[in-house]
């Protein structure tokens, strides 16, 4: 009886840890979802649970993001964090993502785009959605210079981009 006792309790354990949602956060484990929609976050949250495929982030007030914004997320295969006053987006940002296939970055004030933030494993990512996101010239520049050969759908309207 005492082995059934630490197997449900292991048990339950592990599920909680699994199933976590972090703070601020909608997570729906069935639809591989988590939405922090409007929370004032001032960063992307850690915890985000392993399984999320669609991950949204919208209507904060982020300002930069890095490689270590995305970590463990692997399985994230559209991202959008658009509304969130992101300004910097810092080398390798997106590399961990290695299943990333949409990614909506509109509505942010983009002044720095390193050359190697989209630099994405097996090159997956296929959309990418810059509406009214490109702060100024230099910020176009570094992103001509990202070698984004594999997207289908690039929406960078705004008038900044040299190539619509």
């Amino acid at each position: 009886m005492l082995d059934l006792t630490l197997r449900f309790v292991f048990c339950a354990l592990l599920g909680s840890v699994y199933a976590s949602c972090p703070p601020r956060c909608e997570c729906s484990e069935a639809a591989h979802t988590v939405k922090c929609v409007a929370k004032d976050l001032r960063s992307v949250p850690t915890g985000i649970p392993g399984y999320t495929r669609n991950l949204f982030i919208t209507g904060n007030q982020i300002s930069r993001i890095g490689p270590e914004s995305f970590k463990g997320l692997e399985n994230v295969t559209n991202l959008s964090l658009s509304n969130n006053r992101i300004s910097e987006v810092e080398s390798h940002t997106f590399s961990g993502l290695r299943s990333l296939r949409s990614l909506d970055l509109s509505n942010n004030q983009l002044a720095v785009i390193h050359p190697e933030a989209f630099t994405v494993q097996n090159q997956t990512l296929r959309e990418l959605n810059l509406s009214r996101a490109l702060y100024n010239h230099t910020s176009v520049m570094d992103l001509h210079s990202s070698r984004l050969y594999c997207l289908k759908v690039p929406e960078v309207s705004g008038g900044l981009f040299p190539y619509q």
